[in-house]
């Protein structure tokens, strides 16, 4: 479902014909990760975007399964926690979730080893430039139900 709804959204073109959404990626690597140790980091909309519609997430092949636990935070709602093993690496994790200033994704990775480990991960998001276009993705996203559900 979601990559047809991704899909979809990129192909959307607002009243000037520019795109509604264009597709990002935020990837974060820590080489060595010290043992024993948790780190804390946020993902929200640049100043001057609207919105980040979050679609998936992984992480690295070269992470050493079961060495990290991992907790998502969606406005403050945990959405994911989970001790990160060769089913995440090996895989994308699939999400829909609306980022905006006030609605972040909050992170927090611990190494539970006591060896220092690599990290990576990698989340994949489409940005919405304004509220306007905002309007045009809640549209869409609610025509391309109903056109699902008949």
């Amino acid at each position: 479902m979601l990559p047809e709804a991704i899909s979809y959204l990129l192909t959307l073109t607002g009243p000037e014909g520019a795109p509604v959404v264009s597709n990002a990626q935020y990837q974060l690597i820590v080489p060595n990760f010290p043992p024993l140790r948790s780190i804390q980091y946020t993902i929200a909309p640049a100043p001057r975007i609207y919105a980040y519609i979050l679609y998936e997430w992984t992480f690295g092949q070269a992470m050493v399964p079961h060495a990290f636990d991992t907790k998502m935070y969606l406005g403050g709602r945990k959405i994911f926690d989970n001790i990160v093993s060769g089913r995440f690496t090996t895989g994308s994790v699939n999400t829909f979730a609306f980022l905006t200033q006030t609605v972040h994704l909050d992170v927090m990775v611990s190494n539970l080893r006591t060896l220092v480990n690599y990290f990576e991960s990698a989340t994949f998001y489409l940005t919405v430039p304004s509220e306007g276009n905002f309007e045009i993705v809640r549209e869409a996203l609610m025509r391309w139900q109903e056109a699902r559900v008949k």
